[in-house]
């Protein structure tokens, strides 16, 4: 007889029983490691897209981005000639120009002067011949003195590269290199050396205008836009404007920011990158103030910094499009500047359409 018989359990109900436990156990211990596992991968995927970082920011009210600098006295020690007790956090005076095109800006008296500083790589040539065939043109407008160059850095270890450059520059004068490393998170650095030049080879200018080589601009109404609405001879920084941006904290984002590099929950107010005008004035204090405060990478977040620390406001017009692109023809009707051009011909059938139209 089988144990078990006596209390009305049938044998081989018994000894189905005898084995089901242990399995019952295994399932267990089973479950909880899944459910470990699925609370581990869930921790993970938390902490990769930036939740727990998100939780530690610090309020934007306390916001304060160092180092503290006093404006007035900066601007009035550079002026005198004297040196500013504040330590010099990016010494952008260091690069040097191997194309420096100093005889670009002959501006004339009592005219219109724009300069247009298009930041490209190396390798975008012909990027930059469409630019200058259709709305990087110098001389449309006889009531106005234009300028254009081609901001570059340099390629690594590519001596192809730069005889490709000198060679274009040789042809068409409009080029202006700096020996930087031309990568994505060296934008703050191009975007700062472009600013040095213009003080340096182009301060009689009343109005410059920055954009990115995948833009299209109408020429046209960005002088429209500039005469009818403000006087070179003031604070001016204009673009699409991001008034309470959040830093991005997914760990894989591209413009994914730390909390030791920013602590912050949002930037201060900053205009696109890829399209801005500002008048000399703004760029002078911009550029002075940008080599005392610590250096950001993403160069539109540190302008915003930077313009937040001279007590200027970026000026936000939707004029200038980083969404919400035009598609159709008439939707450029006024647009200064367009993000979205994503090649040479794309480009081209823009210009003309515009063209047509009178809005180029």
């Amino acid at each position: 007889r089988i144990q078990g018989e006596n209390i009305g359990i049938p044998g081989p109900m018994l000894f189905h029983l005898h084995y089901l436990k242990p399995y019952r156990r295994h399932r267990r211990v089973v479950t909880r490691t899944l459910l470990l596992l699925a609370a581990f991968i869930l921790l993970i995927y938390l902490s990769l897209s930036g939740v727990f970082e998100r939780l530690r920011e610090t309020p934007y009210s306390d916001y304060s981005y160092p180092p503290e600098i006093d404006l007035k006295y900066l601007l009035r020690s550079l002026k005198t000639g004297s040196e500013p007790f504040y330590s010099v956090q990016n010494h952008y005076e260091r690069y040097v120009f191997k194309i420096s095109n100093e005889l670009k800006c002959h501006i004339s008296q009592n005219r219109t002067s724009i300069l247009i500083v298009v930041k490209s790589a190396a390798a975008h040539q012909s990027l930059r011949d469409t630019i200058r065939q259709t709305w990087g043109q110098e001389n449309r407008f006889e009531d106005v003195d234009l300028r254009r160059v081609f901001m570059v850095g340099v390629k690594a270890n590519d001596e192809t590269a730069q005889s490709a450059l000198e060679d274009e520059h040789a042809h068409h004068g409009d080029l202006v290199q700096a020996d930087f490393i031309d990568t994505y998170y060296n934008n703050t650095i191009k975007m700062m050396l472009s600013f040095r030049w213009v003080l340096e080879h182009c301060s009689d200018v009343q109005w410059i205008f920055f954009a990115d080589d995948d833009y299209y601009v109408s020429t046209k109404n960005l002088l429209q836009f500039l005469r009818h609405s403000m006087n070179p001879r003031d604070r001016h920084l204009v673009g699409y404007v991001y008034d309470e941006a959040a830093p991005y904290r997914a760990y894989f984002n591209k413009w994914y920011v730390s909390l030791s590099e920013y602590p912050f929950s949002r930037y201060p107010p900053f205009p696109v990158g890829g399209s801005i005008v500002m008048s000399m004035p703004a760029l002078t204090e911009l550029y002075h103030m940008a080599r005392y405060t610590r250096q950001f990478r993403l160069d539109d977040v540190f302008l915003g910094i930077v313009a937040r620390k001279v007590g200027l406001r970026p000026l936000h017009s939707d004029k200038f499009r980083d969404k919400n692109q035009p598609k159709l023809p008439e939707d450029f009707v006024g647009i200064v500047a367009a993000h979205g051009v994503y090649d040479r011909y794309h480009l081209v059938q823009i210009w003309e359409q515009q063209k047509r139209l009178g809005h180029a």
